[in-house]
């Protein structure tokens, strides 16, 4: 809070339909009380017109008002313009290891608010996905840690390869594979050493830890032959050197974290910080050593499906729904004031997976899975596919090759291949079209062209049992192995990182998106398990896993209300019906179409579109459209369109430079307000063409918006019905005034919390990785009390630095560097449309991690500060109210009242829709997403606020 004398606790109230502010008691400017804040989140701000490119500045003695740049008007203060801006390159923001002047902070402390609880709304019996942990002995809690370096010895790494010459050999010792690395270590720990496997525990990496009151352990240097996984091969000679470092990790944190100290503190402390770090390495250690379990990052994976006793679940092209946890040791208020306390945080995850077999029995259930005979049962279809695979080449994998040669299908797989007495592990870059009889290629050995089974037949002695097969290429395109000596690697070689293929979304969302009771069993389950759950880690380091979830209270809020330019009440999250929009154009909207599609559109439909269709709608909203200037296919971008569809990205260049041209031309000769696309499909060629659309009508060319349309279900005739949506969307793309102004809104709150009828401003602010090298720091503020106009200001900031050896030396840069100018530039903007600057400051951050929470805030808290002196002078001091959602948390909330839980299963079911294979979205009862989970408040804190229905979310807010 400002000057760390006023304590808030939000609510949240999303601009989608979120909850009721809590009523604020005592809202002074120096209250020294902890109130309840209310907050609207800054997705109010995709009302609001998209913000400019990342980099971009205004012009000289512009100011970006409404997301837009326009120019001052006359009567503007002096004071109050903007100074210059240098050029995109010299404007950077300024380096976080700067010097700071004598007597002088870069950071200012932050006063937490009080623990204390808010009394609207249903109070509710909740049980959280938290296990209270118990220390159970009081000694051998502490632990020493070491630093473990590896080496591969330049003899061995000659022999694997890696020594070709002085141009090849890389800078420094090479490291050998993780699975040597941890053989290497085991032992050493067992067989030098002489410790027990309880009694030490290593990261798979550089970190090793041993319990402080054994002996025989000390610094060494030890050359390691780790035995080869094939018979007959050579050991893998490793050179282990392991150093003591000066930290070591007391157990005794878990009993009692800290005193008198907030989560938050906690976890910044870095003792604490170690002590989660050492047992997340313990519980991922049971995957790392049980055959029947698999890590990926933070998850555990079960591949057999024997952590719920289910059967595995079939997906599409030949993969598996493996289900799994991940278990997070947090910090938590433990429900008393000063105290916190420790609890395991476990949560079933999914993942999907490729089970070891064949390659040629990958195939047959590919082809199984797309054979539209649905009279067959799968196992069935599966059989009759591989038995044909073993007769012929058959049309059916003639017809499926482009897709078994995409990552859908066998590309990239993780797969091994043994002949002639040896075992080669590759990945799959692709399959061949021919045979392997009839796929030849030229070789020296031979003198000529051979075919592959010509050449394994000679070479290796191998007689190909089904030489009509392809073959797959395994780690380029030159290394042909016929598919029946090929092995697709199961277990954790082919679970997918990152964002799951929308292939198989829709399947493993319908798996997931459970009713809570089922989910709160399965948890149960999980934490009773002694071999593959967490308990079993935890108990050989003296900490036991309470069985009972821990039980908080809650609150059930009601709705907000809103109100619209129409008559009647909005019904919360489906009102796109029945809304007339609150502040529309007040003039008459110019427009014009375009469609990209060929078939179900003819120059009469596209016409009753518009004027029956997009005229009538907007007529409907309250927004006067007028006739379609122009109901067209741009001839030019068409043409090179549709050859870009049949040649994919050969004709990508010709297709963008027909689209700015054709826009441009649009721009010169029409007084556009609006474009509206028909697009006919979201194929790789329809995606490029509506990237290039956006860029350059709202980069290059300004003068007017857009809004596409894709037809892929029910052409043109089908788009009718979403047209109560696309004004949701169209309106407040465009302007109030026809000049400038604020963006056109559809919805108010009906009786908003006295805090927003203040002056207050809201504020949202993060930070995105990896764009073109760089970090991009972002920031928004409200622009009027409605809202829904947004100030923005954008900066690049470098992500790390790079020191002599050109090695990364610091990680991605959390922090928003440039936040004082970016504050104080929203500071005059505010001053200019609201005529005075702002009372009350609600600053939103996203993306602060537990560790990073009290660097990354106590930095951007003083930066806050400065701008405020910055802007308004030394008597400035608004209240301040920092807000902190956190998304990457694993805390889920039940209903403590099984009848509750049962008769919510019994409406949770039908198809639900998510983003990942942890989210379940659905709509009211036929997803299955209203009363999936509870509202969940970012930060280590447990949630105070319970909301009814919309499905969970990951902090923050509702999904």
């Amino acid at each position: 809070t400002a000057k760390g004398k006023k304590g808030s606790k939000g609510g949240s109230q999303g601009s989608k339909g979120g909850e009721a502010f809590p009523s604020l008691a005592s809202a002074t400017a120096k209250g020294k009380k902890g109130s309840e804040g209310g907050s609207q989140g800054s997705k109010g701000g995709e009302v609001g017109p998209p913000p400019a490119a990342a980099g971009s500045t205004p012009a000289t003695g512009s100011a970006t008002r409404w997301g837009r740049t326009s120019q001052p008007s006359q009567a503007s203060s002096s004071s109050d313009a903007a100074p210059p801006a240098p050029p995109p390159a010299a404007r950077q923001a300024p380096e976080p290891d700067a010097e700071v002047p004598a007597g002088a902070t870069s950071e200012l402390a932050l006063k937490t608010p009080p623990l204390s609880f808010g009394k609207q709304g249903r109070p509710v019996k909740l049980l959280a996905n938290h296990f209270a942990l118990k220390v159970t002995s009081k000694k051998g809690l502490v632990w020493k840690c070491w630093r473990v370096d590896f080496e591969i010895p330049e003899d061995e790494d000659k022999k694997k390869g890696k020594g070709g010459g002085k141009a090849s050999r890389p800078s420094g010792p090479s490291e050998p594979p993780r699975g040597v690395r941890m053989q290497a270590i085991a032992m050493l720990m067992r067989d030098e050493v002489g410790l027990e496997v309880a009694d030490w525990l290593h990261d798979g990496n550089h970190q090793l830890y041993t319990r402080k009151d054994i002996r025989g352990m000390s610094e060494c240097r030890r050359d390691i032959p780790v035995p080869p996984q094939q018979a007959g091969k050579k050991p893998f000679n490793v050179v282990v050197q392991i150093k003591e470092e000066q930290n070591e990790i007391d157990l005794a944190l878990v009993a009692k974290p800290s005193v008198d100290a907030d989560p938050a503190q906690a976890l910044a402390d870095g003792k604490m910080a170690e002590v989660r770090r050492f047992l997340q390495v313990a519980v991922r250690s049971v995957a790392l050593k049980r055959d029947e379990l698999v890590a990926a990052g933070r998850r555990v994976i079960c591949p057999d499906s024997k952590l719920l006793g289910t059967d595995a679940v079939h997906l599409r092209h030949g993969r598996e729904l493996w289900w799994g946890y991940m278990a997070q040791v947090e910090v938590v208020h433990s429900g008393r004031a000063g105290s916190a306390r420790c609890t395991l945080s476990l949560n079933l995850v999914a993942s999907v997976g490729i089970p070891e077999q064949p390659a040629m029995h990958l195939v047959a259930r590919f082809l199984a899975q797309n054979d539209r005979n649905y009279g067959y049962r799968p196992e069935e279809s599966f059989n009759w596919y591989k038995e044909d695979l073993q007769k012929k080449y058959s049309n059916e994998l003639w017809n499926a090759h482009r897709t078994l040669n995409s990552d859908m299908g066998l590309r990239k797989l993780r797969v091994a291949a043994t002949y002639a007495g040896r075992t080669m592990k590759k990945a799959v870059f692709g399959m061949t079209e021919e045979g392997a009889n009839q796929r030849k290629f030229y070789c020296e050995e031979y003198e000529g062209e051979i075919t592959v089974a010509e050449y394994f037949e000679k070479k290796h002695g191998i007689t190909l049992t089904y030489p009509h097969l392809p073959c797959l290429q395994l780690g380029n395109a030159g290394n042909c192995v016929p598919m029946e000596l090929v092995t697709i690697l199961g277990g954790e070689q082919n679970i997918p990182v990152g964002k799951l293929r929308p292939e198989y979304q829709q399947q493993v969302t319908q798996q997931t998106a459970m009713a809570p009771g089922k989910r709160m069993k399965s948890i149960c389950q999980i934490v009773q398990l002694k071999q593959l759950g967490p308990a079993a880690a935890l108990e050989t380091k003296g900490i036991v896993i309470d069985e009972e979830m821990l039980k908080v209270g809650g609150r059930i809020l009601a709705s907000p209300q809103l109100s619209h330019g129409g008559y009647g009440q909005l019904n919360i999250g489906n009102y796109s019906n029945s809304f007339r929009s609150a502040a529309p154009p007040d003039f008459q909207v110019t427009w014009g179409m375009w469609s990209f599609m060929e078939d179900g559109c003819s120059q009469k439909s596209m016409q009753d579109f518009a004027t029956k269709g997009v005229v009538a709608t907007a007529a409907q909203k309250g927004m006067t459209f007028a006739e379609p200037s122009f109901c067209e296919w741009p001839q030019r971008t068409f043409e090179e369109y549709r050859k870009a569809k049949r040649s994919r990205a050969d004709r990508f260049d010709e297709m963008e430079e027909a689209l700015q041209a054709d826009l441009k031309k649009l721009a010169g000769s029409q007084r556009l307000k609006l474009l509206v696309v028909l697009l006919p499909d979201d194929e790789l060629a329809t995606k490029t063409l509506y990237g290039h659309l956006k860029r350059i009508t709202e980069r290059e060319i300004g003068q007017f918006t857009t809004q596409c349309i894709n037809c892929k279900k029910g052409g043109i005739d089908g788009a009718y019905s979403k047209l109560n949506n696309l004004m949701l969307k169209i309106g407040p793309k465009l302007h109030q005034s026809e000049l400038a102004g604020p963006a056109v809104h559809h919805i108010e709150l009906a009786n908003p919390h006295p805090i927003l009828k203040r002056h207050t401003m809201l504020m949202g602010a993060d930070v995105t990785h990896k764009v073109a090298g760089i970090s991009v720091a972002g920031v928004v503020a409200s622009s009027d009390k409605s809202y829904s106009n947004y100030f923005n200001e954008l900066r690049g900031q470098k992500p790390f630095d790079l020191n002599g050896a050109k090695t990364r030396r610091r990680q991605s840069e959390e922090r928003v560097l440039d936040l004082e100018d970016m504050t104080a530039a929203h500071l005059k903007n505010w001053r200019r449309a609201n005529g005075q600057l702002p009372e009350v400051i609600i600053y939103y951050r996203d993306g602060v991690s537990d560790g990073q929470f009290v660097n990354v805030l106590t930095f951007e808290r003083k930066l806050l500060d400065d701008a405020f002196k910055l802007v308004g002078g030394p008597g400035y001091n608004p209240e301040l109210v920092i807000i902190v959602g956190q998304k990457r948390h694993q805390t889920r909330f039940f209903l403590d009242d099984e009848s509750l839980h049962e008769s919510e299963a019994s409406r949770s079911k039908g198809k639900g829709k998510g983003k990942d294979s942890d989210k379940g979205k659905g709509k009211g009862k036929k997803g299955g997403g209203k009363n999936l989970d509870c509202f969940t408040c970012g930060g280590p804190h447990l949630a105070r606020d319970c909301p009814e229905g919309g499905g969970y979310s990951k902090g923050g807010g509702k999904s």
